[in-house]
This record gives C-alpha cells, sequence and structure tokens, in this order.
C-alpha cells in the first residue's frame, strides 16, 4: 500500500468535511435528486459506452492501483483500460453536473413567484456541479493519472 497517497487523499477528504462543518451540517450536501443524476447518470453511461464488465474491471483495477495493491506498469492492457474508463468518467460526470445544474435553474425559473420553491431547486443547480467536481477530483482524475504514470 502507498501510504502517501492514502494519507493525502484522507486528507483531502478532511478538509472538504472540515469546511461543509464549519458552516453547516453534512445534511445539506445531500439531495436525492442530485445524487440520482450526477453519479447514477455517470455510471449508466459509462456502462452504455464501455460495458460493465470493463467499467467494473477497470474501476476495480484503477482503486487497487491508486492504493498500490496493484502495479499497472506491469500490466500496459489494464492500464489502457483504467485510463480509457477514468477518462470517460470525468467527462459523463461533468456533463451530468452540467445538465443538473441546468434542470435545477430552470426548476428555479419556473418558480420565482414561489420564494419557497427556489431553494431546493438551487440546491440541485448547485449540488450536481458539487458531486461531479467531487467525483473529477477524487476517483476518476487521480486513477487517470496512475493509469498514464503506468502507461
Amino acid at each position: 500500500m502507498n501510504f502517501m497517497r492514502i494519507a493525502a487523499l484522507l486528507s483531502t477528504i478532511g478538509l472538504f468535511v472540515f469546511a461543509i462543518f464549519n458552516g453547516s451540517t453534512v445534511l445539506v450536501f445531500i439531495d436525492p435528486a442530485s445524487v440520482v443524476l450526477v453519479p447514477v447518470v455517470c455510471g449508466l453511461m459509462l456502462v452504455a459506452t464501455h460495458g460493465g464488465s470493463v467499467v467494473r474491471g477497470a474501476l476495480r483495477d484503477g482503486l487497487a492501483g491508486m492504493f498500490g495493491q496493484l502495479d499497472l506498469a506491469q500490466e500496459p492492457d489494464r492500464a489502457r483500460r483504467v485510463a480509457m474508463v477514468a477518462n470517460s468518467g470525468m467527462n459523463f460526470s461533468l456533463i451530468a453536473g452540467l445538465v443538473g445544474g441546468l434542470i435545477g435553474l430552470i426548476q428555479m425559473f419556473q418558480s420565482l413567484s414561489d420564494p419557497s420553491a427556489i431553494g431546493p431547486a438551487m440546491a440541485v443547480a448547485l449540488l450536481t456541479a458539487f458531486y461531479a467536481a467531487g467525483m473529477v477530483f477524487l476517483l476518476f482524475m487521480p486513477m487517470a493519472r496512475h493509469a498514464a504514470i503506468a502507461d
């Protein structure tokens, strides 16, 4: 295991959690619509593009490689597959975040006459971008970077 990578990843997550708890509770950052829009849509698009077994294998290998349990430099085919899925994951999660943001803004503009409905719609718009950035920053980008080093 690469303890430096694990420590850096946990420190990054810890800083995000600290920032969240510094101003509010974590429940403010959980929205069911946003959870469905970004990770689920991204996962479905990955499966539609690459196939379920390729995505499962690439995510497993990418996570194992990130944490030092698998040396992707020894297996270039696996490294290319991880890089391919990780790059697609970055694109799909950002696009899903953008579409979710647009959905939230449309809902917000439709309910401008009802001020109580503006907040939940704006939460969908902002949280989809937050979830997309989190997926790219904490999952797909490190996987792609590690696979590129191995290739």
